[in-house]
Protein backbone atom coordinates (compact mmCIF):
# COMPACT_ATOMS: atom_id res chain seq x y z
CA UNK A 1 0.00 0.00 0.00
CA UNK A 2 1.19 3.51 -0.75
CA UNK A 3 1.68 4.78 2.80
CA UNK A 4 3.67 7.98 3.05
CA UNK A 5 5.99 8.99 5.86
CA UNK A 6 4.57 10.03 8.22
CA UNK A 7 1.60 7.78 7.51
CA UNK A 8 -1.93 9.19 7.63
CA UNK A 9 -5.22 7.46 6.78
CA UNK A 10 -6.82 10.25 4.72
CA UNK A 11 -3.66 10.49 2.62
CA UNK A 12 -3.93 6.80 1.74
CA UNK A 13 -7.44 7.39 0.41
CA UNK A 14 -6.36 10.49 -1.52
CA UNK A 15 -3.32 8.76 -3.04
CA UNK A 16 -5.38 5.87 -4.35
CA UNK A 17 -7.91 8.17 -5.97
CA UNK A 18 -5.23 10.35 -7.51
CA UNK A 19 -2.71 7.74 -8.64
CA UNK A 20 -4.25 4.27 -8.65
CA UNK A 21 -7.94 3.37 -8.30
CA UNK A 22 -10.51 2.83 -5.61
CA UNK A 23 -10.98 -0.79 -6.72
CA UNK A 24 -7.29 -1.49 -6.09
CA UNK A 25 -7.83 -0.90 -2.39
CA UNK A 26 -9.53 -4.30 -2.13
CA UNK A 27 -6.19 -6.00 -2.71
CA UNK A 28 -4.53 -3.74 -0.16
CA UNK A 29 -7.17 -4.37 2.52
CA UNK A 30 -6.56 -8.10 2.15
CA UNK A 31 -2.81 -7.64 2.47
CA UNK A 32 -3.16 -5.44 5.53
CA UNK A 33 -5.64 -7.81 7.15
CA UNK A 34 -2.96 -10.51 6.87
CA UNK A 35 -0.36 -8.07 8.22
CA UNK A 36 -2.55 -7.36 11.24
CA UNK A 37 -2.99 -11.09 11.87
CA UNK A 38 0.78 -11.61 11.78
CA UNK A 39 1.37 -8.51 13.92
CA UNK A 40 -1.16 -9.76 16.45
CA UNK A 41 0.43 -13.19 16.72
CA UNK A 42 4.02 -11.99 16.80
CA UNK A 43 3.72 -8.99 19.14
CA UNK A 44 1.32 -10.76 21.50
CA UNK A 45 3.58 -13.82 21.76
CA UNK A 46 6.84 -11.91 22.10
CA UNK A 47 6.04 -8.48 23.56
CA UNK A 48 9.62 -7.22 23.11
CA UNK A 49 8.99 -7.07 19.35
CA UNK A 50 6.70 -4.09 19.91
CA UNK A 51 9.67 -1.99 20.98
CA UNK A 52 11.88 -2.75 18.00
CA UNK A 53 12.54 0.41 16.02
CA UNK A 54 12.36 0.62 12.25
CA UNK A 55 15.72 1.23 10.56
CA UNK A 56 13.96 3.92 8.53
CA UNK A 57 13.43 7.23 10.37
CA UNK A 58 9.81 8.19 10.97
CA UNK A 59 8.41 4.68 10.48
CA UNK A 60 6.65 2.57 13.09
CA UNK A 61 4.25 -0.36 13.14
CA UNK A 62 1.96 1.68 15.42
CA UNK A 63 1.67 4.67 13.12
CA UNK A 64 1.25 2.42 10.08
CA UNK A 65 -1.53 0.56 11.90
CA UNK A 66 -3.25 3.83 12.80
CA UNK A 67 -3.12 5.08 9.22
CA UNK A 68 -4.56 1.86 7.80
CA UNK A 69 -7.32 1.70 10.42
CA UNK A 70 -8.29 5.31 9.76
CA UNK A 71 -8.37 4.75 6.00
CA UNK A 72 -10.66 1.74 6.47
CA UNK A 73 -12.86 3.73 8.84
CA UNK A 74 -13.17 6.65 6.43
CA UNK A 75 -14.05 4.27 3.61
CA UNK A 76 -16.83 2.67 5.64
CA UNK A 77 -18.11 5.92 7.13
CA UNK A 78 -17.86 8.62 4.54
CA UNK A 79 -17.14 7.48 0.98
CA UNK A 80 -20.01 7.37 -1.47
CA UNK A 81 -18.76 4.15 -3.01
CA UNK A 82 -19.74 0.48 -2.83
CA UNK A 83 -18.95 -0.91 0.60
CA UNK A 84 -15.91 -3.17 0.59
CA UNK A 85 -16.14 -6.15 2.93
CA UNK A 86 -12.35 -6.29 2.81
CA UNK A 87 -12.16 -2.89 4.52
CA UNK A 88 -14.38 -4.15 7.33
CA UNK A 89 -12.35 -7.33 7.78
CA UNK A 90 -9.10 -5.38 7.79
CA UNK A 91 -10.50 -2.90 10.31
CA UNK A 92 -11.72 -5.52 12.77
CA UNK A 93 -8.46 -7.47 12.47
CA UNK A 94 -6.53 -4.31 13.30
CA UNK A 95 -8.80 -3.34 16.19
CA UNK A 96 -8.40 -6.75 17.79
CA UNK A 97 -4.65 -6.78 17.17
CA UNK A 98 -4.10 -3.50 19.00
CA UNK A 99 -6.14 -4.70 21.98
CA UNK A 100 -4.25 -7.99 22.14
CA UNK A 101 -0.87 -6.26 21.92
CA UNK A 102 -1.82 -3.73 24.60
CA UNK A 103 -2.85 -6.63 26.82
CA UNK A 104 0.49 -8.36 26.20
CA UNK A 105 2.39 -5.16 27.07
CA UNK A 106 0.31 -4.63 30.22
CA UNK A 107 -0.92 -1.31 28.81
CA UNK A 108 -4.44 -0.24 29.88
CA UNK A 109 -6.74 -0.85 26.95
CA UNK A 110 -10.34 -0.77 25.87
CA UNK A 111 -11.89 -4.13 25.05
CA UNK A 112 -13.48 -4.06 21.57
CA UNK A 113 -17.22 -4.71 21.80
CA UNK A 114 -19.39 -5.66 18.83
CA UNK A 115 -23.12 -6.12 18.51
CA UNK A 116 -23.55 -9.90 18.08
CA UNK A 117 -26.43 -9.37 15.64
CA UNK A 118 -24.88 -6.76 13.35
CA UNK A 119 -21.13 -7.03 14.10
CA UNK A 120 -21.14 -3.23 14.43
CA UNK A 121 -19.26 -1.44 17.21
CA UNK A 122 -20.99 -0.89 20.54
CA UNK A 123 -20.29 2.62 21.79
CA UNK A 124 -22.11 5.92 22.20
CA UNK A 125 -21.64 9.48 20.95
CA UNK A 126 -20.84 10.74 24.46
CA UNK A 127 -17.62 8.75 24.42
CA UNK A 128 -14.67 11.03 23.64
CA UNK A 129 -12.26 10.28 20.82
CA UNK A 130 -9.10 12.19 20.03
CA UNK A 131 -10.32 13.32 16.58
CA UNK A 132 -12.64 16.31 16.63
CA UNK A 133 -15.65 16.80 14.38
CA UNK A 134 -13.94 19.85 12.86
CA UNK A 135 -10.85 17.80 11.98
CA UNK A 136 -13.03 15.14 10.40
CA UNK A 137 -14.98 17.70 8.38
CA UNK A 138 -11.77 19.32 7.18
CA UNK A 139 -10.49 15.95 5.97
CA UNK A 140 -13.72 15.25 4.08
CA UNK A 141 -13.51 18.68 2.45
CA UNK A 142 -9.92 18.00 1.41
CA UNK A 143 -10.77 14.57 0.02
CA UNK A 144 -13.69 16.08 -1.88
CA UNK A 145 -11.22 18.50 -3.46
CA UNK A 146 -9.39 15.45 -4.84
CA UNK A 147 -12.68 14.29 -6.40
CA UNK A 148 -13.14 11.55 -3.82
CA UNK A 149 -16.92 10.92 -3.60
CA UNK A 150 -18.19 11.82 -0.12
CA UNK A 151 -21.68 10.97 1.13
CA UNK A 152 -24.03 13.92 1.52
CA UNK A 153 -25.08 13.04 5.08
CA UNK A 154 -22.10 14.36 7.04
CA UNK A 155 -23.84 13.72 10.36
CA UNK A 156 -24.16 10.03 9.55
CA UNK A 157 -20.56 9.93 8.32
CA UNK A 158 -19.35 11.41 11.62
CA UNK A 159 -21.44 8.99 13.71
CA UNK A 160 -20.06 5.95 11.89
CA UNK A 161 -16.51 7.27 11.97
CA UNK A 162 -16.81 8.10 15.67
CA UNK A 163 -18.16 4.66 16.55
CA UNK A 164 -15.40 2.80 14.76
CA UNK A 165 -12.57 5.10 15.86
CA UNK A 166 -13.79 4.73 19.46
CA UNK A 167 -13.03 1.02 19.16
CA UNK A 168 -9.30 1.64 18.74
CA UNK A 169 -8.61 5.27 19.66
CA UNK A 170 -7.45 4.68 23.24
CA UNK A 171 -5.47 1.57 22.40
CA UNK A 172 -3.72 3.23 19.46
CA UNK A 173 -2.71 6.32 21.42
CA UNK A 174 -1.60 4.37 24.47
CA UNK A 175 0.57 2.04 22.37
CA UNK A 176 2.07 5.00 20.51
CA UNK A 177 2.99 6.57 23.84
CA UNK A 178 4.28 3.29 25.27
CA UNK A 179 6.78 2.66 22.48
CA UNK A 180 7.50 6.39 21.87
CA UNK A 181 6.36 6.21 18.26
CA UNK A 182 7.57 8.88 15.83
CA UNK A 183 5.30 11.69 14.72
CA UNK A 184 2.23 10.80 12.68
CA UNK A 185 -1.08 12.68 12.32
CA UNK A 186 -4.03 11.31 14.30
CA UNK A 187 -1.76 8.91 16.21
CA UNK A 188 1.35 10.13 18.01
CA UNK A 189 0.62 13.82 17.46
CA UNK A 190 -1.90 13.99 20.31
CA UNK A 191 -2.13 13.06 23.93
CA UNK A 192 -4.91 10.97 25.38
CA UNK A 193 -8.10 12.88 26.12
CA UNK A 194 -9.77 12.52 29.50
CA UNK A 195 -11.43 9.16 28.97
CA UNK A 196 -13.94 7.94 31.49
CA UNK A 197 -12.18 5.44 33.73
CA UNK A 198 -15.03 2.96 33.59
CA UNK A 199 -14.31 2.46 29.89
CA UNK A 200 -10.85 1.01 30.57
CA UNK A 201 -10.66 -2.70 31.19
CA UNK A 202 -7.93 -5.15 32.05
CA UNK A 203 -9.64 -8.55 31.95
CA UNK A 204 -9.09 -11.30 29.43
CA UNK A 205 -10.17 -10.12 25.98
CA UNK A 206 -13.58 -11.04 24.69
CA UNK A 207 -13.34 -12.65 21.24
CA UNK A 208 -14.93 -10.77 18.37
CA UNK A 209 -17.69 -12.58 16.46
CA UNK A 210 -16.52 -14.84 13.68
Amino acid sequence: MRVDTPPWGPRIIANYYRYVSFESLVIEWRAWEQWFAELDEGHSSLAALAYFRSPQPGRSWVTAAGAVLDSCTIQLAALDTPRQAEAYLCLTAGIDALAHIAHALDVPYRTPMYDPQTSQPITDMDFAISISRDEFEAVLDELSGYKVPIIADRDRAWRVFHDWRAMYDENLLRLAAQIMAPYAPWTSDRSLPSFRTNRLRLPALEPSPS
